[in-house]
């Protein structure tokens, strides 16, 4: 697909599948709509949300992925039917170093939270977290640490709650996370500012809440995410003073409130090629809105994409 610079002087077209209206809220022309929500884990308790009900029953990725040998279905059901007597499912966990996360080794269903404490180090072998599956009811919350890289969760599919990547001020890289098919609060990159890039999500199919990437400094390129279908409340991209790329949303079809993407360094935007419906309230023409997008990023060389 060509993308191509939009001219504001051409008359705006509206389009409707034969469905619904193909709507896309401006991304700033209505800032009470989008405003940027800091504090998102205040707003998690307050909703029950279970995204795929069926989940714990769905296939897992057996065999290697990567170089890891991931549990198999037979193995997650066990586990599952055994409940928390079985030592393969734990509660709450804290990672603080290397010990606590050598006993997580062989562990595929974590039920608590999942966090890792600032005086973790930077140098964690992580790699006995490849057998976790699934977290339920759970989050996984990276904040204020001094790791390097983030590595490990190679065989995670489901997190029912967060994932929030924040305040890493070592964080370069985030390798992984490439089996992830489902998040069903919040997935958050903020304040990492020695994060490069962000790549490793190419199976992630749904966000049930907000995907947040604020204030990630040196962060120049957001890829990697061809499956993504639908964000659940917010997609937000904002101020990352370096970010120059963004591509891969190829397949992502819907954002139930608000899109957002602005004081950034872009030079090119590409993808939402499927994109049809952003928002549940005053919807505005598609064109107008990615007009808007290319208005508020002036440095942009490639700008837009076509709804025909």
């Amino acid at each position: 697909m060509e993308y191509k610079k939009i001219n504001s002087n051409k008359p705006k077209q509206r389009f409707y599948s034969s469905l619904m209206a193909v709507s896309l809220i401006a991304l700033v022309c209505q800032p009470a709509a989008h405003a940027q929500i800091n504090n998102v884990s205040s707003i998690v308790p307050a909703i029950s949300l279970v995204l795929n009900e069926g989940s714990v029953g769905d296939e897992t990725p057996e065999g290697p992925v990567g170089n890891v040998d991931c549990p198999s279905d037979a193995e997650v059901a066990e586990v599952l039917a055994n409940g928390a007597s079985d030592p393969r499912m734990r509660g709450s966990i804290q990672i603080e170093s290397q010990s606590s996360v050598d006993a997580l080794a062989g562990v595929i269903i974590i039920t608590g939270s999942f966090s890792f404490e600032s005086q973790a180090g930077t140098e964690l072998d992580l790699s006995p977290l490849a057998s976790i599956v699934q977290l339920t009811e759970s989050n996984i919350n990276i904040r204020a640490t001094e790791l390097n890289s983030l590595t490990g969760f190679d065989c995670l599919r489901s997190i029912q709650g967060n994932l929030n990547i924040s305040g890493n001020p070592n964080l370069e890289t985030i390798n992984g996370f490439s089996a992830l098919e489902s998040i069903g609060g919040m997935l958050g990159f903020n304040n990492n500012p020695s994060l490069i890039s962000i790549v490793e999500f190419q199976s992630l199919e749904t966000i049930g809440m907000f995907l947040q990437i604020f204030d990630n400094a040196n962060l120049n390129d957001v890829t990697g995410f061809n499956l993504l279908e639908s964000v659940g409340l917010f997609f937000q991209i904002n101020n990352n003073s370096n970010l120059n790329i963004i591509d891969g949303f190829d397949s992502l079809r819907e954002v139930a409130q608000g899109f957002q993407i602005q004081n950034n360094n872009l030079t090119s935007v590409s993808g939402f090629s499927s994109l049809e419906s952003v928002g549940q309230f005053a919807p505005v023409d598609p064109a107008i809105a990615i007009e808007e997008m290319c208005n508020e990023n002036p440095n942009l060389l490639i700008c837009g994409r076509s709804f025909f």
